[in-house]
């Protein structure tokens, strides 16, 4: 192999182990999240930070029932195309 892929290779395998570290310290942040919006608390002080707990309600379009009240040819004129590209990890 070329030393382009060999290099490339490594990083695959880092960033799957920086992934699976990712994912343990996202799950911890969700438990202390999760206790925070529990807790009847609108502002939390630490010693280093402050947690600001808001409550929002938001609004979105449903987008089956949108299909069914505008024709095709509307339904692409409010349309909007993005592009996006990812990366999927293995277990080998």
């Amino acid at each position: 192999m070329s030393k382009v892929i060999d290099r490339l290779c490594a990083k695959v395998d880092t960033l799957a182990a920086l992934n699976a570290e990712i994912a343990h310290l996202t799950a911890k942040a969700t438990e202390i999240k999760d206790e925070l919006k529990l807790s009847g608390y609108d502002e939390i002080q630490g010693e280093h930070y402050k947690a600001v707990i808001v409550t929002k309600t938001t609004c979105s379009l449903d987008v089956k029932k949108v299909r069914k009240l505008l024709t095709p040819a509307q339904v692409d004129l409010c349309s909007v195309d993005r592009v996006s590209v990812s990366i999927s990890l293995y277990d080998l």
